[in-house]
């Protein structure tokens, strides 16, 4: 029956990919639950929004950790498709997000596993830490006076944009305008891998909770870049516009801030409003990301590839053996050989001639045996007719032996021929 195997990799390489354009639209969610026509577009952006406002019930729980650095946000889906990141370090100016996919990480799997070694080959799963490609925002707010909500794209560059949150008329603390700058970018980000059995991967972007300082490796700009934020500005703009029809007695600016004053209730290193709407608009804008349909491709170029490391391949059968199997194999043969060596010896000395066939032991016979004497009467005439060999010590360690009929005397070394029977044999 074939076995699990785990077979250690100490890296390999493989291209990176790229992120041509992602469809922001979550037409294909609107077209499952109403199928074709103008209602899939309503369902598509009743689809996006739901899937944001979900995200706020969540994500709090990021910020009661007060762990600085990484975290990553827990999806209650099933099954898990998208893995969202935030670094909470908020005191630092930026409070940033990245979206990762499943799907694009099999992909990697699923190129290596054809491109790569042996072991590779023969895989229906691994372990690996490796940079993904995916698409990124960081948030910075600042305050200053106004009473709505409102998203425009930065004039002085095409990958950034602003939300303005306006004051909640019924905060009786009083509160003030915040405008939320966000930024859009691909970056490289290291995640560790689990897949198993050829079943869905398991990201983490913690080492499973042993680090949270992962390092955002930002791309240079491109034109792909600025469609991209365009594509997330429009749909921001619908998700916090159906906000205000999901929740009547609440305007999108009032929803976002109180769920502002949650995180800032759970965590002890958000004390600002502005700190806290920078995070509540990464969750909606990463949240965002994470739920859309990425186009992308390998870039096959020499300078675009990156490298996993600490690879290890889950194998069945046939595959390659760890070295302390290979020990345990030699081990075991080198019993069985003795074994056998052992039987074969034991087997030789079973089937050698008896010590009565050999001159020392017709000696001893002829010593235990009476002492013939002269032969006179009938009856030693008749002994005698039956007798086939004579044994004689002539000393020195000399034994003659003499065949009766034959006349034919038969020395050590020599080939004779054993009584009656023809055997032949050497003494």
């Amino acid at each position: 029956m074939p076995k699990q195997r785990w077979y250690p990799q100490s890296s390999q390489q493989y291209p990176n990919l790229d992120i041509h354009g992602i469809d922001m639209t979550y037409w294909s969610a609107g077209f499952d639950i109403v199928g074709s026509g103008p209602a899939s577009w309503d369902a598509a952006r009743s689809y996006s929004a739901t899937v944001a406002f979900n995200s706020l019930r969540y994500s709090p729980a990021l910020f009661a950790r007060n762990e600085s650095g990484w975290q990553q946000a827990d999806q209650h889906e099933e099954p898990n498709t998208v893995a969202l990141a935030l670094n909470i370090d908020i005191d630092k100016g930026v409070a940033r997000g990245i979206a990762l996919q499943n799907a694009h990480i099999w992909t990697i799997f699923d190129w290596v596993r054809k491109h790569g070694t042996r072991p590779a080959n023969d895989s229906v799963g691994w372990n690996a830490r490796l940079d993904v490609m995916a698409p990124s925002t960081g948030t910075m707010g600042e305050s200053f006076t106004d009473r709505s909500v409102s998203v425009t794209e930065d004039e002085l560059s095409h990958s950034k944009f602003t939300v303005v949150i306006g004051v909640d008329g019924q905060d009786q603390n009083g509160s003030t305008t915040t405008m939320c700058t966000v930024s859009f970018a691909r970056a490289l980000f290291p995640v560790n891998v689990w897949i198993v059995d050829s079943s869905a991967p398991t990201l983490s972007v913690t080492e499973w909770g042993h680090t949270h300082n992962a390092t955002l490796q930002l791309q240079p700009s491109s034109p792909v870049d600025a469609d991209l934020t365009t594509g997330l500005i429009t749909q921001f703009s619908l998700v916090s516009g159906i906000f205000e029809t999901i929740i009547p007695n609440l305007n999108a600016a009032q929803l976002l801030r109180k769920y502002a004053s949650r995180i800032q209730g759970q965590s002890s290193v958000i004390n600002r409003d502005d700190q806290a709407l920078s995070a509540v608009i990464t969750v909606l804008a990463t949240t965002i990301l994470g739920h859309v349909a990425w186009n992308v491709t390998f870039n096959e170029a020499e300078r675009h590839y990156s490298t996993a490391i600490g690879i290890r391949w889950q194998v069945y059968g046939s595959g390659p053996r760890l070295a302390w199997q290979w020990v345990t194999t030699v081990v075991l043969v080198v019993l069985l050989l003795s074994l056998a060596a052992g039987l074969l010896q034991s087997l030789k000395t079973r089937l050698s001639p008896a010590d009565i066939l050999k001159p020392a032991g017709m000696l001893v016979a002829a010593n235990l045996s009476g002492r013939m004497g002269a032969l006179s009467s009938e009856r030693d005439e008749y002994v005698l007719e039956r007798l086939r060999f004579c044994v004689q010590n002539i000393g020195h360690e000399k034994v003659v032996v003499t065949g009766k009929r034959q006349e034919k005397k038969i020395v050590p070394g020599e080939e004779y021929t054993w009584g009656d029977s023809g055997r032949t044999g050497v003494n």
